[in-house]
């Protein structure tokens, strides 16, 4: 057997000398004179010691329930409504029985009629 050895290989051959390029830095854009924000005071009423506080009830029962007496039809009851039509839809009766018996309780004349009607077309 015989034995090779190898050579390095010649570098200067295969190295490239790439020709200078002058670049020029470039020149900041000018900037807008920037002025200075604008403060305005927020004048906060200013409670007089004693007087009494009204703080309105923003539950969700007391909502319901003015809509409710006022014959009002809750958007966000009509939302459930829609939603019942895709429960059924994908024949999920419990879920849509679920959101028609909510309807029942929160909703206005038209929507509680509407949602007994869906509820016995579900029995």
């Amino acid at each position: 057997m015989g034995t090779t050895t190898t050579q390095p290989a010649d570098v200067s051959a295969t190295t490239t000398v790439m020709p200078e390029v002058a670049v020029e830095p470039s020149k900041p854009e000018p900037v807008a004179e920037q002025k200075p924000a604008v403060t305005v005071p927020i004048e906060t009423p200013v409670e007089e010691p004693g007087s009494p506080t009204i703080q309105p009830d923003l539950s969700q029962s007391s909502t319901s329930s003015a809509l409710e007496s006022s014959g009002a039809e809750s958007p966000d009851v009509e939302i459930k409504l829609d939603l019942v039509a895709v429960y059924m839809d994908m024949d999920d009766k419990v879920g849509a029985r679920e959101l028609l018996e909510e309807v029942i309780k929160e909703g206005g004349p038209a929507q509680k009629q509407r949602a007994q009607k869906l509820l016995d077309g579900l029995a």
